[in-house]
């Protein structure tokens, strides 16, 4: 959010209006009341009283401009004074902050600001990111489910909370964590054997004989790999309360009445 000042300024007996940029201020909100909490920080900071400002200008958009609980609003039941101004400009300054994709800053840090770590996305010329997209989730697992439930609140927007619901739906599962903790042990040995790969003056014959060692360790450790992978899931279940039951699904078969049926509609030549 950028903020601009308007003021009179006399000097020589000659008044003149002028306006300056200030700065762009960081948002780490964007419902009306952490807007008007950041408006009144600022100009705290910024050594400027609020009782002696007289206008207030922002785009048209609901949040601000809202006559029940608008950030207008909330700023002139501080001081009464404070005459709103719509801008015709609004539709540029919409395009701005889509621009600079504002909501997506926002949920970024929300989840820096719980987890401490930044999500990885994996990349296909790039084996290791797989890796590090996996190690990240296994590791702040409780802390990304809280993210999510976070983006759920009714701060958020309709697409944010539905998309956070799908997503938090589908990792409290046992088979997503399941895979999780087994996909977290497999490639975290493929990667440390891509990353020996890489050294600098290996030849032929360590590269294979190090290819060969992760063959013969996931082999070997392949029984202990599942093992753990099911404690893992089982121990998360059950601290979270998430069921680990199976639906049984019931192979359907045609007893001799329909199997008579289809015979008459479809008769063997």
């Amino acid at each position: 959010m950028s903020q601009v000042l308007r003021y009179v300024k006399i000097t020589d007996n000659e008044v003149k209006v002028e306006q300056s940029f200030l700065r762009f201020i960081e948002m780490k909100g964007k419902n009306a009341e952490q807007i008007t909490s950041m408006i009144l920080k600022q100009l705290e900071m910024d050594d400027i009283n609020i009782q002696d400002c007289r206008g207030q200008a922002f785009d048209n958009v609901a949040v601000m401009a809202g006559h029940r609980s608008g950030v207008q609003t909330r700023i002139r039941e501080v001081n009464p004074n404070i005459v709103f101004v719509p801008c015709n400009n609004h539709s540029l300054n919409l395009e701005a902050v889509h621009a600079a994709l504002v909501p997506q800053l926002i949920k970024w840090n929300i989840l820096i600001e719980i987890t401490g770590v930044t999500i990885k996305r994996t990349c296909e010329t790039r084996w290791s990111s797989r890796s590090d997209a996996v190690k990240v989730i296994h590791t702040k697992f409780t802390e990304v489910i809280t993210t999510l439930e976070r983006l759920m609140e009714d701060v958020e927007n309709a697409t944010t909370r539905s998309d956070a619901g799908l997503i938090l739906q589908a990792m409290l599962s046992f088979s997503f964590l399941t895979f999780l903790s087994l996909w977290r042990g497999i490639l975290r040995e493929i990667n440390d054997t891509q990353k020996f790969l890489q050294t600098k003056g290996l030849d032929l014959q360590q590269c294979a004989f190090k290819l060969s060692a992760l063959n013969v360790s996931l082999l070997q450790n392949r029984d202990k790999i599942v093992e753990d992978t099911l404690a893992y899931s089982t121990q998360i279940c059950s601290d979270m309360g998430i069921s680990t039951e199976r639906r049984i699904r019931k192979k359907k078969i045609l007893n001799a009445k329909k199997w008579t049926m289809l015979l008459k509609v479809m008769p063997l030549n």
